[in-house]
């Protein structure tokens, strides 16, 4: 089936992330997200990556359509990873746990950069207003645990 591999690496690259995404993550997928995974298992590695565009192209999405689709399966706790820059922009499995925890430490330091931009955008005071009312629940999925 499609998906129902992550991040094989080839032998002698490191620790594999070779696992099997559990049942009931692959039953909340819908058929797109099960052939953009299926699509990502030839992109391992981020000299691997695929382009947004590429992928939609591929299955006849749009690229917006992708983003949210990547997004909806990292929710899951499928780990994407992404470049923005560089010679290879796009989205890739990781090869390894080290690959894997660059992914999501590229995510974390994303997410606090948008942090700090809303705290410059509405000031120090009404910034701790809008933080006293958001709540994240860590339920044991971070990169460091």
């Amino acid at each position: 089936m499609l998906g129902s591999r992550v991040g094989a690496s080839p032998a002698g690259e490191g620790e594999n992330v070779e696992c099997e995404i559990p049942i009931s993550i692959r039953n909340k997928l819908t058929t797109r997200q099960l052939w953009v995974l299926g699509i990502l298992e030839a992109h391992v590695g981020e000299a691997g990556a695929i382009g947004v565009q590429e992928i939609a192209a591929i299955l006849g999405a749009t690229g917006r359509a992708i983003q949210h689709d990547v997004q909806a399966m990292r929710i899951l706790g499928v780990v994407i990873g992404s470049i923005s820059s560089g010679r290879n922009p796009g989205y890739y499995l990781p090869k390894n746990a080290e690959d894997a925890k660059a992914a999501v430490n590229r995510l974390v330091t994303r997410a606090v950069h948008q942090l700090e931009t809303v705290k410059r955008m509405v000031g120090g005071a009404q910034f701790a207003g809008i933080m006293g009312q958001i709540s994240l629940q860590l339920d044991g999925g971070g990169a460091d645990q």
